[in-house]
């Protein structure tokens, strides 16, 4: 019975070594050098965002549905209000 204990904190033990391994990794490689900045693109935006306006505006004229932030200026609106009221 104790060697089953004595390998269960073992166990315990290298998954905990393992986690604060991959935790560290994790930081070390966010921690990496820059990117280069954007350019600009003649209506002074980066290339970048050039790139999603295009993209999105061809998804807009294709019927696609994109779904995910379609409603999020509707939220907040009533604690606006309500804010308003008990002032």
């Amino acid at each position: 019975m104790r060697t089953f204990a004595l390998k269960t904190q073992t166990i315990i033990k290298m998954k905990k070594y393992l986690l604060m391994t991959l935790a560290s990794a994790l930081i070390l490689s966010a921690c990496g050098p820059k990117k280069a900045s954007d350019p600009l693109a003649d209506s002074g935006r980066t290339q970048r965002t050039e790139n999603l306006l295009t993209n999105l505006m061809a998804y807009g004229d294709s019927g696609v549905y994109m779904f995910g932030h379609h409603d999020d200026t509707v939220y907040g609106q009533d604690i606006q209000l309500l804010m308003k009221a008990s002032v």
